[in-house]
């Protein structure tokens, strides 16, 4: 089966995108499968090869609904966190279960886990998602005179989750002080005691 991916790097205040259809293979094909010896004829860098090939391991969160992320400006590291429902195996009852992967400027750094059954307030915290003020949507002005404010510091905040809607989804990126980044700051702060190298 096809699938496509992409990879994101920060570099500074600028992300690099990689876009590349491959196949699931073992991982012994993954070179293959991200067509590095193309990459690699391209002049494309070891350390972003190395990158692209550290990320393409990881897999992607079985039922996962909701993603997050900060990182990029004058951060080295960019933290990413799914959120997926997982049945319990001793019971009927369902939690959720977090995956954080902390990825720097070599690739993938570390892989942390965290489960609503076992942390006290993770599933009140992930509930909240449904407090934070969505901005509304902002066409440019066409007045001579409009000013565009932007911050070339800072950090991203991205969310990307399901909405009430039928099928529906929405992502929200922002930069600091966003509703978005104050409840994804909260969430990072409140589970960190939470977080094991051990699946659940």
């Amino acid at each position: 089966m096809v699938q496509s991916a992409s990879y994101s790097l920060w570099i500074g205040t600028a992300t690099f995108h990689h876009f590349r259809p491959f196949r699931f293979r073992p991982i012994a094909g993954i070179a293959d499968a991200c067509h590095l010896p193309e990459m690699a004829a391209e002049g494309t860098s070891v350390s972003l090869i190395i990158a692209l090939l550290q990320v393409a391991a990881v897999e992607p969160l079985p039922h996962q609904w909701a993603k997050f992320s900060r990182g990029g400006g004058l951060s080295q590291n960019t933290e990413t966190v799914e959120i997926s429902v997982a049945k319990r195996s001793d019971s009927r009852d369902s939690s959720y279960r977090l995956r954080l992967v902390t990825q720097s400027m070599r690739g993938v750094a570390d892989i942390r886990w965290a489960d609503s059954a076992t942390c006290p307030g993770m599933q009140s915290l992930i509930e909240s998602m449904r407090d934070i003020q969505m901005p509304p949507p902002a066409p440019p002005s066409l007045a001579p005179d409009q000013t565009i404010i932007s911050m070339l510091d800072g950090l991203e905040y991205t969310l990307t989750t399901r909405t009430s809607d039928i099928d529906g989804s929405v992502t929200l990126r922002s930069n600091t002080r966003s509703s978005t980044a104050k409840w994804i700051d909260t969430l990072f702060d409140k589970i960190s005691p939470c977080l094991t190298r051990v699946s659940p």
